[in-house]
């Protein structure tokens, strides 16, 4: 783990903080050097879905895996990265997105620009995962809600492709089998 500078927490009031590798993240100047195969899976496999007000803690690496589950063979790239951005800003739930309108968006899209920019995946399929996305928060809410199982059974399915493992270490598998190469280029580029 390379770590660039650990700031201090008193620091956070200037935009920056620091990833799970030790990366410094400038919330006020993103850039690609700030993102990481790693810290994303890690990240996405530590923040809760609906604002964690469900029985059971439920990452955004789950979801993410089964909208990848869902998702046709030509968008699985873009399935995987669909909520990176999350990765460095959180999973914030959709009443609060709404609310803050512009204010988050001027976040979050530099972000999802810089991410698939940086895993050469044309932004513009994030308007053609948005179905898959929909049907995955579809399922989980009618798990988490109303206990249906089709959930269950998504999982079980995604076990049989997948080899059993955190959520965590299945999308960083998955990350790294189509991303590595990018992230490698990158780094090889900028050294």
């Amino acid at each position: 783990m390379q770590v660039e500078r650990i700031i201090p927490i008193t620091e956070s009031d200037r935009g920056l903080s620091n990833s799970y590798t030790g990366r410094l993240i400038d919330y006020l100047n993103p850039n690609m050097d700030m993102l990481n195969l790693d810290d994303i899976a890690t990240s996405l496999s530590n923040v809760c879905r609906f604002g964690g007000h469900i029985a059971e803690h439920y990452s955004v690496a789950q979801h993410t895996l089964l909208v990848w589950f869902l998702a046709p063979d030509e968008l699985k790239r873009t399935a995987l990265l669909h909520d990176a951005a999350e990765a460095y800003l959180g999973d914030v739930i959709k009443p609060v997105k709404i609310l803050l309108g512009d204010a988050y968006s001027k976040l979050e899209r530099p972000f999802e620009e810089l991410i698939f920019k940086k895993y050469n995946v044309d932004i513009v399929s994030l308007k053609e995962i948005k179905p898959y996305d929909q049907q995955a928060l579809i399922i989980e809410n009618d798990y988490f809600r109303y206990g249906k199982l089709d959930f269950i059974s998504r999982f079980y399915d995604i076990g049989q492709i997948l080899p059993f493992n955190t959520p965590r270490i299945q999308l960083l598998n998955l990350l790294k089998s189509e991303f590595l190469q990018a992230e490698i280029d990158y780094s090889s580029l900028n050294t």
